[in-house]
């Protein structure tokens, strides 16, 4: 097997979890000035820190919950997998989307984020409601029994602050299987032929 083929099949076996860094638009690496270190407070598991070389990532250290990601004001760190955007963009195709994670495959989700911990920040919150005011449907069942279920009180606490901030949001947190509400998507003439 050649080299980019062995590759390719290790990357499929096992993808990255890791989150990616951009020192180029950490804000702290940028202006020798700026003490920001909102990624590295947030990491649970001190993959983040800061050296002589600027910001660091340990990647073997990360398990992917996205807190750095959430609370990153310069976009310096990004998660494996399709953006925020993109999977909103996928969601938007759906009456009643249910936005799952990577985390819990086998569940029921028309698209899904490599971890909730994506939308751990208001603003991610405040995103999806003016998105989806007809409604969003965020599986939290998993998170209890996920290594990265810490995240699951970062992503309430977002939540309820998007609430004070838009008025009457139609998006809903389920933590019970049974109130998921998934609706499988209909298949067009095209897609069945």
């Amino acid at each position: 097997m050649t080299a980019p083929l062995r590759h390719m099949a290790l990357d499929a076996l096992a993808p990255d979890r890791a989150v990616s860094l951009d020192r180029s638009r950490c804000a702290r690496h940028r202006c020798g000035a700026n003490a920001c270190s909102a990624c590295i407070d947030a990491c649970p598991e001190e993959a983040l820190s800061w050296g002589e070389g600027g910001l660091a990532l340990e990647s073997g250290a990360c398990t992917g919950c996205l807190a750095c990601f959430a609370v990153c004001p310069t976009a310096a760190l990004a998660a494996p997998g399709p953006s925020l955007l993109q999977v909103l963009a996928a969601l938007a195709e759906h009456e009643m989307p249910v936005l799952g994670c990577s985390g819990r495959p086998g569940s029921e989700a028309h698209a899904r984020l490599p971890c909730l911990g994506a939308l751990a920040h208001s603003e991610a919150m405040v995103l999806c409601a003016l998105v989806f005011k007809d409604g969003l449907h965020i599986d939290m069942t998993a998170c209890n029994t996920c290594p990265n279920g810490h995240i699951a009180a970062k992503v309430e606490a977002a939540f309820d602050l998007m609430r004070e901030l838009v008025p009457s949001p139609a998006i809903k947190l389920i933590r019970d299987p049974e109130a998921l509400g998934f609706q499988p998507p209909a298949l067009s003439r095209r897609q069945l032929f």
